[in-house]
């Protein structure tokens, strides 16, 4: 009887092992190719909820679309995912939207396994946004003067790209981003993520959270806010005028331009020391001042906590 009773027992505990197995053993997948008639001057937007979005810019009159979608859960669970995420295209106008999108807050993600990736192909000039809840987002080519805005709720951002503006807001996830040439701006706001940036802009503005942040090739006015973070930024060059301001308040900034450049303004540090390759007035350890006058590069750097450099491009 006792013997019986093991086997039962081991019997009863194979299955339970093999229950998951079953319940999460169907693969449901999507593949969609659409293809739409472009117009210089309109747009695009890629409305996502998980997916990993990558957006190629290329000569063409076409804006070509593939959506891949895969999910792992019971039978019914996965066909109900997938048919509630199964890409949806509108045409307005010269607006092109592609929508693919978790539209039921009650699913229980936990428990199921989803992928999804939105490719899109289009040519420059026409202006892109992408709006995905979580998954990388990927920018490649030239966008000529179109602006560019991508709202990542977790995920990176990153690309080799060029538009004449890429706005960038992160919650979660480092943004790099190479210029294929300068842009005419360049935002970013992430609550945690560093951002590297180079290639050049005439104006930057960056707002992080925490993470470092390091720009290299600029061209113009910078304005850079870190609550925990380093910064580093370097000038191909600036001109006359143009406006400069850093604040952190835990970590150190380093500032470099071209020898010669003019400075109006202060540099201020709480904890940590300054130093400048360009003359200026050392009033204490940790405050300087600068009297170039209004056509001088206007300059304003404050941390709580780091140490700060004006140098000298190396």
């Amino acid at each position: 009887m006792r013997k019986y009773c093991h086997i039962v027992f081991a019997a009863i505990f194979v299955l339970m092992l093999a229950l998951p197995v079953v319940a999460f053993a169907a693969i449901e997948t999507s593949h969609t190719e659409r293809s739409f008639p472009a117009t210089i001057g309109g747009s695009v937007t890629v409305d996502a909820s998980f997916h990993s979005v990558e957006v190629t810019a290329r000569p063409g009159s076409t804006v070509d679309v593939i959506v891949d979608l895969e999910f792992s859960a019971s039978e019914k669970k996965a066909k109900s995912l997938l048919a509630e995420c199964e890409p949806r295209f509108e045409v307005n106008g010269d607006d092109i939207v592609i929508r693919s999108l978790r539209e039921k807050t009650t699913w229980n993600w936990g428990t199921n396994k989803n992928e999804g990736k939105i490719t899109v192909s289009m040519p420059p000039d026409m202006n892109l946004v992408i709006d995905n809840s979580s998954g990388a987002v990927l920018l490649k080519g030239d966008f000529g003067d179109a602006e560019v805005s991508v709202d990542n709720s977790s995920g990176s951002v990153k690309g080799e790209t060029a538009m004449a503006v890429l706005s960038i807001d992160n919650s979660s996830g480092r943004t790099e981003i190479k210029a294929l040439r300068p842009l005419d701006q360049f935002e970013v706001d992430c609550s945690s993520g560093s951002v590297h940036f180079a290639g050049g802009a005439v104006s930057v503005e960056v707002d992080s959270s925490s993470g470092s942040v390091e720009l290299y090739d600029l061209l113009g006015n910078a304005d850079v806010d870190t609550s925990s973070g380093s910064v580093k930024a370097v000038w191909q060059s600036i001109p006359p005028g143009a406006t400069v301001r850093v604040g952190t308040s835990s970590g150190r900034v380093r500032l470099s331009f071209s020898e010669g450049t003019e400075f109006d303004g202060e540099i201020d540090t709480s904890s940590g020391g300054i130093k400048s390759d360009f003359p200026g007035t050392k009033e204490k350890s940790n405050y300087w001042r600068f009297e170039g006058g209004s056509n001088a590069v206007q300059l304003s750097v404050e941390t709580s906590s780091g140490g700060i450099r004006l140098g000298t491009i190396d």
